[in-house]
């Protein structure tokens, strides 16, 4: 045969018995078999058999066993048509590229029949056939005949489905006109699901939709992943991306807590979708927080590895945005978590990380659900510790666990099992140090992504009464002239032992400490005023009531120094001397930290 390429064609039609048609003779002429009509009595024997290529009926779950055979189906519908103008049957008729083998082209057609047709409940009986004309031109095409009534869970005929259309001569569906609105009325299945007009929907909640959906397949996991994102892309838009999965490209697509990516007008939009992070900011990113990440798409890469591209602004008060890449790893449930940092050429350990590695204090952040459009702030960060028990201590309390020999991790808080990896990876300070993360998605859609900060290490390492040195000047910590009232300020002085300069050391058991003050003999404490966040806080001394700005996470450094990092600002800022002064009186503020030498602290033992 000549291997010719033809432009393609379709065609839709209807069996109909007021034009002397039936689905028997059909039937039969499709699959080149005879076929008894028990309607009409009649034999059909097709003239043409040499361009059958394959022929085959495929069935719904609910559809009678017997429905495989080709006479019984096709008479049972007939028996069921009682009218003299009823339709019996919807026919395909399709060209398909020449070029293709026999073996594809089965594979093909049987993957499309059961997509567009059989998933939706209808019986359909195709056939390939393969015909040559006189100028040796091949013409392979398919036949499609599919039911026109609705198989109930019982297997019988149910009714008709209301006509939303008919077919124009070229097989091009024709609006039917509703009268009362002057609007077209659309098909729709079963499911609420559009297929007409507009294609299957698969996501969305009408005004609620989102925009950027981005599908991708992985081959390891079997899943489409749909990524689409809420929000208003501007700087307090709350801009975020939402994943939602399933084993077909055209859905049901749904979330890890099992809601459909398709909802009504009036679903709460903020309860559907795994959100894979909101605005956030870590003491390692500075004082230059995300805000309103998304427009995304996702990429697996030829050594396997998997990327998440979007872009983001910043919560500097501007709208300028960049792109941002950072990796993404199958949890054990087979959902992609998001790494907490951009991607900066770091490789997960496929063996897993040591007790040490993983035991420890992280700045935390949960991402919750909100799907808020204006004005949305940052997200707050909190400290937990991961203890080499098991279980999980500070700002949230339960248990953890991890996978020997692989980077899993599962952890249960407040009830609600999240489950994800640790991940060793350069972080976004100016060093890129290696610090270890975890990611992880709950059962509930939200994702908690954190940082370690220290060491799981007793409070007897940190603890005690200390004189406190400035790195840079070489001056004291001090409380001024003395007192013993509330806000009185807090500076550096020269060294003279006195109880203004002594602080003792007291860890609140969280991976926090408070710093209570000599000059009151203990009784009250190191402060940042107002509980403010903002650089350029003042300290102060003021009565210890336990309060978050009364709370420090203290973190030894490389050279042996410490920080004194402020829970007021989420340990983004910590004890800071003003402008880098070298003089006695020299005020102490509350700073981004950064690492400079006015930011680093000696513990210098005091009896």
């Amino acid at each position: 045969m000549c291997n010719v390429t033809k432009q393609a064609s379709t065609h839709f039609s209807i069996v109909k018995r007021s034009k002397g048609q039936s689905a028997v003779e059909k039937a039969s002429y499709i699959s080149r078999s005879i076929l008894v009509s028990e309607f009409d009595g009649q034999t059909y024997r097709p003239k043409y058999h040499e361009d059958l290529v394959h022929s085959e009926i495929t069935l719904p779950p609910n559809a009678p066993k017997e429905y495989a055979d080709r006479a019984t189906l096709w008479n049972a519908v007939e028996l069921s048509e009682k009218g003299q103008k009823s339709q019996l049957a919807r026919m395909l008729k399709a060209s398909l590229p020449n070029e293709w083998s026999y073996e594809f082209a089965e594979e093909v057609v049987r993957d499309y029949v059961q997509r567009n047709f059989v998933d939706k409940g209808m019986c359909a009986d195709w056939a390939i056939h393969d015909s040559e004309n006189d100028k040796g031109q091949r013409n392979l095409h398919i036949h499609v005949m599919l039911t026109l009534r609705p198989l109930t869970e019982k297997g019988e005929w149910g009714a008709k489905q209301k006509k939303i259309y008919d077919l124009d001569e070229n097989g091009e569906r024709i609006p039917v006109i509703d009268k009362k609105t002057g609007q077209p009325i659309y098909p729709k299945n079963a499911s609420g699901q559009t297929d007409g007009y507009f294609g299957t929907r698969i996501a969305g909640g009408y005004g609620k939709s989102g925009e950027a959906p981005y599908i991708l397949y992985d081959s390891t996991s079997g899943y489409y992943y749909l990524y689409v994102t809420y929000g208003w892309l501007g700087s307090d838009g709350g801009y975020h991306i939402r994943m939602y999965r399933s084993k077909t490209i055209d859905g049901n697509y749904t979330d890890a807590a099992g809601n459909s990516a398709v909802f009504s007008a009036s679903t709460n939009q903020g309860t559907r979708g795994v959100k894979l992070f909101g605005n956030y900011n870590y003491s390692t990113l500075g004082t230059k927080g995300y805000k309103s990440g998304g427009h995304n798409s996702a990429f697996i890469d030829n050594d396997g590895q998997r990327y998440l591209v979007y872009h983001t602004r910043f919560d500097d008060g501007f709208e300028y945005h960049e792109m941002r890449v950072h990796q993404q790893f199958l949890n054990e449930d087979n959902w992609p978590v998001t790494a907490v940092y951009e991607y900066l050429g770091s490789s997960i350990s496929n063996t897993g990380y040591s007790m040490s590695d993983m035991t420890g204090t992280y700045e935390i952040v949960n991402h919750g659900l909100d799907a808020s459009t204006a004005n949305v702030g940052m997200l707050k960060t909190s400290s937990v510790t991961l203890n080499s028990n098991g279980t999980i201590s500070g700002d949230y309390s339960g248990t953890w666990s991890h996978t020997p020999g692989t980077y899993y991790c599962k952890m249960v808080i407040g009830g609600v099992t999240y489950k994800g990896v640790f991940f060793k990876q350069k972080d976004e300070t100016a060093g890129h140090k290696n610090v270890m993360t975890f990611s992880l998605i709950g059962s509930d859609n939200k994702s908690v992504w954190a940082t370690k900060t220290s060491a799981a290490a007793s409070a007897s390492n940190v603890e005690g009464t200390y004189y406190i040195k400035n790195q840079y000047s070489g001056l004291y910590l001090d409380v001024a002239n003395g007192s013993a009232d509330n806000n009185a300020n807090i500076r550096q002085w020269s060294y003279n032992g006195c109880d203004a300069q002594k602080f003792k050391v007291v860890s609140d058991g969280n991976g926090y400490y408070h710093i209570l003050t000599g000059a009151t003999g203990y009784t009250k404490c190191v402060d940042v005023a107002g509980g403010k966040a903002a650089d350029g806080t003042n300290i102060l001394q003021y009565t210890y009531k336990g309060a978050y700005n009364q709370q420090f996470r203290i973190e030894r450094q490389p050279d042996g120094s410490y920080a004194f990092l402020t829970r007021a600002s989420n340990c983004v800022g910590g004890l800071d001397v003003y402008d880098w002064s070298r003089d006695p009186g020299g005020n102490v503020n509350q700073w981004n930290f950064w690492g400079g030498e006015c930011q680093k602290w000696i513990l210098e033992p005091a009896k």
